[in-house]
């Protein structure tokens, strides 16, 4: 049937669909139709992935209208350049929207609907989006076959395309942000237009370069006659001709010269020179890349305390990646002893440094930022380590809930985790010691792998003094459980960053009697692992905090009597 028998009438068009909804209710059909379910789907795209990293966005698609399998062949990705994400979108059209579960070189893979929207003039009950991640399947340039996807549309299912959305690591090239609005939205007599507004970036000023890519079902040649703008501006007509094959493109264009501050909008419309006889179109995702300015980084710890007296120090944490929400339990403050400071620290890692006021126990902290770190191997812009005094809310041991922190990194920000630091004091009893804690931002990566951390001044009472060090690391997993840690040149530690306090957590502490020495001493954490500098774990280095026996105080104690004159 051709698509277009009814595009000259819109009128006759709705007529129809009503006659074949009323027909299916009358006869009994679980398939009931109406003329308002044909064109009111999800009708969105919204934003799913926000990447910030050095390297770039390549897609390739191919279509599949009446064959339900093809080839992809990707070619964009550099030489040189690692794949980082791989998202495969396909779309399908008819009524059913199960096709979740293709296969990508005959390996199966696992994928969502994403997107559900109306008939672009085929006499179907819907289009239906989905995607996958398939990073697993893709490790470079080559032939990718997707299969097991509907073919038939007499027989109630066929499919539009598939495209591979490839972000790729290449430390030759500039610094990028790239974002993906996804889902599904049928262009046709009844929308005519739609606009997608792309936010969530910092271009680098002035533009290096902007490019926009559309994944867009059911164009052909012979009704080419759409155009696409670009802040406001024609960026290109009569495109969708099915560049990957008939009924599917993956169109790219450079918009850099019509970039001016950080929101874009994008409008796709099918009312062209031929305003009687549009073609339909489905519009499945926009992927857009700029260039990224380098974010303002500390990448240091520095020395936030040092205190000498009757007393020490604890500490406890949890893990916050996708949650944003999370407990500490507390349990290390001795009986007989009073909270002298708590220190509540947290980490973020995406586009915002702005999370500076969470909750503890539901009252509001008043944060401050205290270091800035490059991206730890998720493509976000940048990591944040934020700490605030709440010794008024920590008193004792228990149970403290951190909230109100951000927990979807596709969507621009999430969290690391979160540690409470408690400083105790026994009045003027107890050991004396010494208390340093340095903290701010570092980036373990894989162009940094070791960073090295000077803590004093301090006076040990005696060379095996009782000494402590806990670390505050972030992005450890235990999948990537590598790397190690020192302190005074020794090896203390390897293979501990495994999320001890949750995955992606850790606060970590070690027992350094006996390798102390004054009034300085020296930590480094390196995260390679030995032998093998090909797959480090990217880390997060928050805070060290060094207790130290000291030699105490000599107090004199005189009695003063009174003396009488005469």
């Amino acid at each position: 049937m051709n698509k277009k028998i009814f595009s000259n009438h819109a009128s006759t068009w709705l007529t129809v669909l009503v006659f074949i909804a009323l027909l299916a209710t009358m006869f009994g059909s679980t398939d009931s139709v109406t003329a308002q379910e044909i064109f009111d789907g999800n009708n969105t795209l919204g934003q799913s992935f926000v990447y910030t990293l050095t390297g770039g966005v390549t897609v390739d698609g191919v279509g599949l209208r009446g064959v339900g399998s093809g080839n992809i062949y990707l070619t964009g990705i550099p030489a040189g350049a690692t794949v980082f994400r791989a998202h495969l979108y396909w779309g399908t059209l008819g009524n059913s929207n199960t096709y979740t579960q293709p296969s990508l070189n005959g390996n199966p893979v696992s994928g969502q609907l994403i997107g559900t929207t109306g008939d672009t003039g085929w006499f179907v009950q819907n289009n239906f989006v989905y995607r996958a991640d398939v990073t697993s399947l893709v490790s470079g340039n080559g032939t990718y076959t997707i299969s097991g996807l509907p073919s038939d549309r007499l027989a109630g299912n066929d499919s539009q395309g598939a495209s591979l959305v490839v972000i790729y690591r290449d430390n030759t090239q500039p610094r990028r942000t790239i974002l993906i609005n996804d889902g599904a939205v049928a262009l046709n007599d009844i929308r005519p237009t739609h606009t997608n507004t792309i936010t969530g970036f910092e271009a680098d000023s002035p533009v290096g370069e902007a490019k926009v890519t559309y994944l867009v079902g059911d164009g052909q040649a012979i009704w080419d006659d759409e155009s696409i703008l670009f802040n406001g501006t024609s960026i290109a007509n009569g495109v969708f001709s099915g560049v990957d094959g008939d009924y599917w493109g993956s169109h790219t264009f450079d918009v850099t010269d019509l970039m001016t501050d950080n929101t874009a909008t994008t409008t796709l419309r099918i009312t062209g020179q031929d305003t009687e006889d549009p073609d339909y179109l489905l519009w499945a995702a926009t992927i857009f890349s700029i260039t990224a300015s380098e974010p303002v980084t500390t990448n240091q710890l520095s020395q936030n305390l040092n205190q000498t007296f009757f007393g020490d120090v604890t500490s406890a944490g949890v893990g916050l990646r996708g949650t944003g929400i999370g407990t500490i339990n507390l349990s290390g403050i001795p009986d007989n002893t009073y909270v002298h400071q708590a220190y509540l620290y947290w980490a973020t890692l995406g586009n915002s440094s702005g999370y500076l006021n969470p909750q503890l126990d539901g009252n509001t902290v008043n944060g401050e930022l205290i270091g800035t770190s490059a991206d730890t191997c998720w493509g976000a812009a940048a990591n944040y380590v934020y700490r605030a005094d709440v010794t008024d809310l920590v008193r004792e041991n228990g149970d403290y809930t951190i909230s109100g922190l951000p927990n979807d990194l596709a969507g621009g920000n999430d969290s690391q985790g979160a540690s409470l630091v408690v400083i105790y004091g026994y009045g003027i009893t107890g050991l004396y010691r010494t208390i340093i804690i340095n903290d701010g931002a570092v980036t373990l990566d894989l162009v940094t792998n070791s960073y090295t951390d000077t803590l004093g001044d301090f006076f040990a009472d005696q060379p095996n003094a009782q000494t402590h060090m806990t670390y505050l690391i972030g992005d450890g997993q235990s999948a990537w459980d590598s790397g190690s840690i020192s302190f005074e040149g020794q090896p203390i530690a390897g293979s501990v960053f495994n999320g001890a306090d949750g995955d992606f957590w850790g606060t970590l502490r070690f027992d350094v009697t006996g390798l102390i020495s004054e009034p300085d001493a020296t930590t480094t954490i390196n995260n390679d692992p030995p032998g093998n500098t090909n797959t480090p774990d990217c880390l997060l280095w928050a805070a060290s905090i060094l207790s130290v026996e000291t030699e105490p105080p000599v107090f004199n104690h005189f009695i003063y009597l009174p003396i009488v004159i005469k």
